[in-house]
């Protein structure tokens, strides 16, 4: 009957739903595990490469090496050899070793390196020891760079093979540093010595720039030269540091890799600014505006350098403030752009942090630069074709600033470009071995650009003893400025040689009342208002 179907259909179905049910209760288990804090305030904490009864292992596959996890016959054995001390020589029981990750470390494209153990059987040499540093950190015997905590791990490998009872030894599994840095445990790579010598050259150059603009105050009579005395003070710094860290990175601790870190990028890009000023500055010059309004110019040159040395030095400052705050609070919510300063070396040890906090603002400045020689190139083609001949004499002044300075944004941009492309592109060293050059004697260009004249020349041995100028006349055949005056068209109209000799010898302030009336001897004389005059004319 209808009746009796459904009442048996029901009973199946709650039979069925019941056999359901109780099949999935059964092939669900169930098992306790404790969730704990790492212990690490009272105990040292390392990493371990593999996991509890297993051990790292050596395999060569074709033509590749590979390290790995294998089952170990005796793992209390195994852990007995892993042996580690402090860097100061203290040797750690093993009741005071907390391991934890159980995994080796991610290297990427870096490779691997093995401390404690020779798997390939192919060096001589005795292995290098290694230590714990208080922040976890591990310092290789006579390495350079600590090991950062992520980079390494420890375990037990087997010390021979075929061996009864098996034989382990404790080894060390550490990641490679990045390109073009030597491993820690290695010496001064090839690269590291030719870029720290390219790093000394410059700084050498720079400090000879510096020193000649010291000596003679004809050199700083007017706001141009002070922009230039920025910018070399900010290379200087930038080279002399990166020299350091470079060729006796050893003498740097963590903290003060740090410092240098930041010293570093706020020199670059202050340097970068006071470029950025300079082109400004030879902009506005030739664009027919006046940025202050007062009669006075020597107040108006004070003024200008003053809105000029916020400008470079606040903006330089600010972005710093901003890289410190990525680098020691939490403000910023991901953790890509802390620097990581002193990891690897004392620089940024992250891709993006350092295209945020350095490339892109520099990236920012270049095309501003070029933007602004641009305008600068159309203006003096429009001033030229209104401008007397009278007045060509007068252009020159700006004509040769604006080469000048034309000559140092090529040095300072196009190939700086490279190395942002050097950056955002992963490629051997090598590729960049040619533009790196060139950036890092940077300071042997500013050199030969701007004191490289025989107006400088002319200007030194009018200040050297006459006794010492004549045995450098005899010695390389020039004349003597004293008796044939010969500066540069750019720097000073010849009807005016005759006085060179008194006027070389004149006081600061005399020296810039000469910049006001156009007879100052420094080849970055300015003209502005000719410009202004001859805008004015068309």
């Amino acid at each position: 009957t209808p009746a009796v179907t459904s009442a048996s259909t029901t009973t199946a179905t709650a039979a069925a739903a019941a056999a359901a049910v109780n099949e999935t209760t059964q092939s669900i288990t169930y098992r306790y595990v404790a969730l704990v804090c790492r212990p690490c305030s009272r105990m040292t904490c390392v990493p371990k490469c593999c996991g509890k009864g297993l051990m790292l292992a050596y395999q060569k596959h074709n033509m590749n090496d590979f390290i790995g996890c294998r089952k170990v016959q005796s793992a209390v054995n195994a852990t007995a050899a892993i042996h580690m001390k402090l860097a100061n020589g203290t040797e750690l029981q093993h009741k005071d070793l907390y391991f934890y990750g159980l995994k080796p470390p991610n290297c990427g494209t870096r490779g691997w390196y093995l401390l404690g153990a020779d798997p390939k059987k192919t060096s001589k040499k005795p292995q290098a020891g290694y230590g714990l540093l208080p922040d976890g950190r591990v310092q290789v015997d006579g390495g350079r760079l600590p090991i950062d905590r992520d980079d390494y791990c420890v375990d037990a490998m087997e010390a021979a093979a075929n061996t009864t009872p098996p034989t382990y030894t404790g080894v060390m599994l550490a990641c490679r540093l990045a390109a073009g840095v030597a491993d820690a445990a290695g010496p001064l790579a090839f690269r590291e010595i030719l870029y720290g010598a390219y790093f000394v050259v410059g700084t050498i150059f720079l400090a000879a720039t510096l020193l000649i603009y010291a000596v003679l105050p004809e050199l700083r009579v007017t706001v141009h030269s002070g922009n230039l005395i920025a910018h070399t003070v900010c290379l200087f710094v930038s080279y002399a540091t990166l020299a350091a860290t470079t060729l006796v990175r050893g003498l740097f601790n963590k903290y003060a890799c740090v410092i240098a870190g930041f010293v570093i990028q706020f020199s670059f890009l202050a340097a970068f600014f006071w470029l950025n000023v300079m082109c400004a500055d030879i902009a506005w010059t030739f664009s027919g505006f006046r940025l202050l309004l007062s009669s006075n110019k020597i107040e108006n040159e004070k003024k200008k350098y003053i809105i000029y040395s916020a400008y470079a030095w606040g903006c330089s400052i600010g972005i710093t403030i901003l890289t410190a705050i990525a680098e020691f609070t939490q403000l910023f919510s991901d953790r890509s752009y802390k620097p990581n300063f002193g990891n690897y070396d004392c620089w940024f040890s992250n891709k993006l942090s350092v295209g945020v906090f350095f490339y892109l603002p520099i990236g920012l400045l270049l095309s501003t630069n070029f933007i602004l020689f641009l305008f600068t190139a159309f203006r003096i083609v429009f001033i030229r074709r209104g401008t007397s001949k009278v007045l060509n004499r007068q252009n020159n002044h700006n004509d040769m600033r604006l080469s000048l300075y034309l000559k140092l944004f090529c040095l300072m941009g196009v190939t700086f470009v490279f190395e942002v492309i050097s950056w955002a592109v992963d490629a051997p060293a090598y590729y960049w071995y040619a533009t790196d050059a060139i950036n890092s004697l940077r300071g042997v260009f500013v050199f030969f650009i701007f004191c490289w004249k025989r107006s400088v020349l002319n200007l030194l041995l009018a200040r050297a003893p006459e006794s010492a100028r004549k045995r450098f006349v005899r010695m390389f055949g020039i004349r003597d400025p004293h008796r044939y005056p010969s500066f540069s068209s750019s720097c000073q109209p010849n009807n005016f040689g005759a006085n060179a000799s008194k006027r070389t010898h004149s006081s600061g302030a005399t020296s810039a009342q000469t910049a006001i009336s156009g007879l100052q001897l420094s080849q970055f004389g300015s003209s502005s208002s000719v410009a202004t005059t001859a805008t004015g004319k068309n």
